[in-house]
């Protein structure tokens, strides 16, 4: 709940950087935020509900079953999503030419510009719908926001250039996170005092970073 009450603030501070350099896919982002709000909201319910139930208090191996099954959950959604990025990664790899690194980028630019999948067909909006939920759940499960699940599927599958992926999944985050934080904090799971800390260091880093990448 405190990692994720330090993001809205941040990505929104990335947000209006990206905005103003016209960098965001408002439709992939709000096609995104569909599913993925709602799922946030229920599985944030739902897990906190289980941390103080009976079952989620029970020590094994030394700590809560709630807290195993967050590591689980953790360990399992990072290891998929990096087979899954370095495999996509060394396919993109093999399909470039040992160009000088110029010709390498502009190839790169040209080939998003020609072969980027349109999000109006319903295939593109089924599996978007299907992220999102995916992107919810990890959000308010991890609190690391979800965009290291949308940033890859925007850049390999909808063939963004890397920054208009950030600047998408970024909007995603706020909305996102915004909510989810409020849900915790109603709960009595979010220490707000340590989340603001965490959100001043966050507003002014993603604001560097975001112009770092533009």
């Amino acid at each position: 709940a405190v990692s994720l009450a330090q993001m809205p603030f941040s990505s929104l501070s990335g947000l209006f950087v990206y905005f103003k350099n016209k960098k965001i896919q408002f439709r992939e982002g709000f096609l995104l935020l569909i599913t993925s709000i709602p799922t946030a909201q229920y599985v944030a319910y739902k897990f906190g509900r289980f941390e103080d139930t009976d079952l989620g208090k029970t020590i094994v191996y030394g700590m809560p079953i709630s807290e195993l099954v967050y590591l689980f959950i953790f360990t399992f959604f990072l290891s998929i999503l990096g087979v899954w990025n370095l495999i996509s990664a060394e396919r993109k790899k093999k399909k470039l030419s040992l160009a000088e690194n110029e010709i390498v980028q502009n190839l790169r630019e040209s080939e998003n510009k020609t072969n980027r999948v349109k999000s109006d067909s319903l295939r593109s909006i089924f599996f978007l719908l299907l992220v999102g939920i995916a992107f919810g759940a990890t959000s308010s499960l991890l609190g690391i926001g979800g965009g290291f699940l949308a940033v890859p599927l925007f850049v390999f599958y909808f063939r963004m250039e890397p920054v208009e992926a950030v600047a998408t999944s970024f909007l995603g985050i706020f909305f996102t996170s915004f909510g989810t934080s409020l849900l915790f904090y109603f709960q009595g799971k979010l220490h707000i005092e340590l989340a603001l800390v965490g959100t001043i260091g966050g507003f002014i880093g993603a604001r560097l970073g975001s112009l770092k990448a533009i």
